[in-house]
């Protein structure tokens, strides 16, 4: 009788690599980087879309790593407060673990400044971090899109708005479903939405403009009028960037990234803005 077929065992093996890698811990990402330095098989099983698709699906929501906090520089090139990553501790807090003030002084070590010049944080999304440049004039702003993993940066023509904006940062992509799994270095857009007269008699207006990375350009202005604001950080659900509170906290400003228009919203009865 004929023996039943197998498998190779390279391919067991292989399955079995898989199978071991997808139980590394998403909040212990140094034993993904040393994983992915014991030999070119792991490191192309760690680097496939593939894996990096099922390893999202099983492990579901990523882990916070980081947050960039204000530290204070005593450095004479770059005065006054720059901002700086301070990454969570990854295992239990016990004895002798240091503490939240001395892992924001530890970070300061690495605060963020570019070209002798502090930056500010204003947004972190598909492994990009927009920034503005600190010290310009009131009616201009100066943003730069920063890729902490490779150290790409993009630096953005400047912009008159009024004083009072929001700007975010994300993949091009993302309003076509993109699943941010492998579009780092790829295209990217910045939203940038402020408030003001913006030279027209019909008062208020709330303006949006957006910077393509394949135009190199800024798009046309889209405006709407409203009678009143509150400023707050803008949140994207989808293809749909939600800005200012209008009315009181009645209605939402929201930017459609498909139709390139601007909306007002009503706000949730059930929730207090």
């Amino acid at each position: 009788m004929a023996s039943p077929r197998t498998r190779p065992s390279s391919e067991l093996v292989y399955n079995t690599i898989i199978d071991v890698l997808l139980r590394l811990p998403p909040e212990e990402p140094a034993h993904l980087v040393r994983a992915s330095l014991v030999c070119k098989q792991w490191r192309r099983v760690l680097t496939h879309p593939d894996f990096l698709r099922l390893y999202a699906r099983i492990h579901r929501t990523p882990p916070l790593l980081g947050f960039f906090n204000l530290c204070s520089s005593h450095s004479q090139s770059h005065p006054g407060p720059i901002p700086c990553f301070v990454p969570v501790p990854t295992t239990a807090v016990g004895a002798g673990s240091p503490s939240s003030s001395s892992s924001v002084a530890a970070a300061a070590e690495g605060a963020l400044a570019i070209d002798h010049c502090p930056w500010l944080v204003l947004d972190c999304r598909h492994g990009r971090v927009l920034l503005q440049r600190r010290y310009v004039a009131d009616d201009a702003r100066a943003f730069l899109v920063w890729d902490p993993i490779t150290g790409d940066r993009h630096e953005l023509p400047w912009l008159k708005t009024a004083s009072r904006s929001s700007a975010v940062v994300l993949c091009a992509a993302a309003a076509d479903g993109c699943d941010h799994l492998s579009c780092r270095g790829g295209p990217f857009l910045v939203l940038c939405a402020d408030v003001g007269l913006h030279h027209t008699p019909a008062g208020w207006r709330a303006r949006a403009r957006v910077y393509s990375l394949q135009l190199r350009a800024w798009g046309a202005p889209v405006l709407r009028g409203f009678d009143h604001f509150h400023q707050s950080r803008a949140v994207i659900i989808g293809d749909q960037v939600y800005l200012f509170r209008l009315f009181l906290g009645d209605q939402i400003l929201k930017y459609d990234l498909h139709r390139h228009c601007l909306y007002a919203i009503d706000s949730p009865g059930f929730y207090n803005l």
